[in-house]
Order: C-alpha cells, then structure tokens, then sequence
C-alpha cells in the first residue's frame, strides 16, 4: 500500500461576527484499488471519508503550536489516522506556487508529513489574518493506494459500479476543539461524543482472554494475538488495536456487528502531544 498526502485550498464564508478566529481542518480520506494484472491501468476510487476539526486559530501562528495540533488532530481522526500512518510508506506532494500542480512525491516520515501539514496550516493562517479573516479553512487529502489481485479487483469494480462511478462517501461528526480557560497548553474536545470518552466505554465492552491457538491474528494490525480481548461477537484482537477502533467506529472490524453505549455527558481534556526534538 501506498499513502500520498497532499493539502488543497478549502474555502469557508467568513464570519465576522465571531469573538475569535476559527481554523477548520479538514480531512478527505480515500481508498483506492488498483489490479497487479498488467495493462489494467483504472484506478478504482472505493471510498472517501471526511473529517472536519475546528478550533481557534490564534495559537497556529507558532511552529511548535502548528505542529503539536496537527500530530493530535491525526491521532483523532478516521480510526486514529496517525496510527494507521505509522510505518507505512508515506509519499508527499509539494503544491508548487500559483496553484500550477504538484512537486514530485516526496517519501517521508510521519513526523516529517506533520510537520509539512502544518506548514501550509501556518501559512493559510497568516493570509488570512492579513486579509482580516475570522474563519479560515485548509483541506488534507489522504489517498491510501492498494493494489489487489486481479480477482479481488474485479469484485470490487463490480461493487463500485465502475472506476467512473462517484466513491461511497461518509462524513464524520465534526471535532470541535477548544483551549482551556487560562492555559493555552490544553485543547478541550467539546460536544458528547468525543473519541477519548467512546474509546473509555467501549472498555465495558471487551474480555480479556488468552488466544485459542497459535493461528489467531488482529486484522487491525496483522500481528499474533497471544492475550486480547474479545468483542460480544467472539472476534479478538489486541487490546489498545481494538480500543482505539471503537473509539472511533463502534463495530466489529471483522463482522461488522454494531454496538451501542450510553452517550457520554462530559467534555475530554486533551493535552497535546509533546514538542518534536530539536
């Protein structure tokens, strides 16, 4: 599998009502599959998944700043995208000035892709403080690449109705963030429906058991299972893979049985990553 990460301009009205400035980051996650038979050259775009984080915007200006709220918005979005990241061969494209396209793909880290993502946030921040804005937006287009026997490819190009056809696309509920009161340190997840108070109830809903035999594997992270835990539908993975699963998707990676928890009544406060080194 191969990941390319890009930014592309996203334009919001501006509100001139609001008290503080607003950044809406957004993130467009696509699946896209291609044949490993030569001469199949169509690329099938499967799905795309969209995540918007907001939050105040002032503090954005400082590279540190920029780049610590961009780790932590990854490590919140789609199925912890950071997480999914980690360890994969991550290709980045430069925009080239006055929007005439892209620089070569670029491999990179994950922590040198955040770093590049905040880059640009830095910059779409400081235009629009120039031009006086109170809302401002930025988009990160993630396109994971898998190439996939012919057969499997050719059940997927059935599915999708053709590699013409518009992907299956969902929208995700927005991250609202805010900073805490007094300490701009500290970002609050706002709403009920935070990832860190799903992921801590969806605790309730695991078993932890030894694995039945040696052929036992998570299909989150592909690894052995020798002690997890075991959903209501009997499908076992490791622990932190499927807590982290839940707290974002509350189903089986497996079967894709629903579960249901109370909703939680609190807000989350979450400190941000530490600063890169030096």
């Amino acid at each position: 599998m191969a990941i390319i990460v890009r930014t592309a301009e996203h334009r919001i009205p501006d509100d001139p009502s609001l008290q503080e400035t607003q950044m809406s980051l957004v993130f467009d996650v696509v699946d896209k599959f291609l044949s490993d038979k030569d001469g199949v050259d169509d690329v099938i775009t499967y799905e795309m998944t969209t995540q918007e984080v907001e939050l105040p915007a002032d503090n954005l200006t400082d590279e540190e700043d920029a780049y610590s709220f961009v780790k932590l918005a990854l490590s919140m979005t789609d199925d912890s995208m950071a997480w999914q990241l980690e360890g994969r061969p991550l290709l980045w494209m430069e925009p080239l000035l006055q929007g005439r396209g892209f620089a070569p793909a670029e491999e990179v880290g994950l922590d040198d892709l955040a770093w590049r993502i905040s880059a640009h946030l830095r910059t779409v921040v400081w235009t629009s403080f120039c031009r006086d804005q109170s809302r401002m937006g930025m988009r990160v287009i993630i396109e994971k690449h898998t190439v996939v026997p012919h057969r499997v490819y050719e059940e997927i190009l059935r599915e999708a109705g053709g590699a013409d056809q518009p992907p299956h696309s969902s929208t995700l509920t927005p991250l609202v963030f805010e900073y805490l009161p007094g300490d701009p340190t500290y970002l609050v997840l706002m709403g009920s429906a935070t990832a860190a108070s799903a992921t801590a109830a969806a605790a309730g809903l695991l078993i932890s058991v030894p694995a039945a035999d040696d052929d036992d594997d998570c299909v989150i992270c592909l690894a052995k299972v020798m002690l997890g835990s075991q959903l209501p539908c009997s499908h076992m993975f490791h622990t932190d893979c499927i807590l982290r699963w839940l707290g974002r998707r509350l189903s089986c990676p497996v079967c894709r049985s629903e579960f249901e928890l109370p909703p939680p009544t609190t807000t989350t406060t979450i400190p941000p990553p530490p600063p890169p080194p030096v």
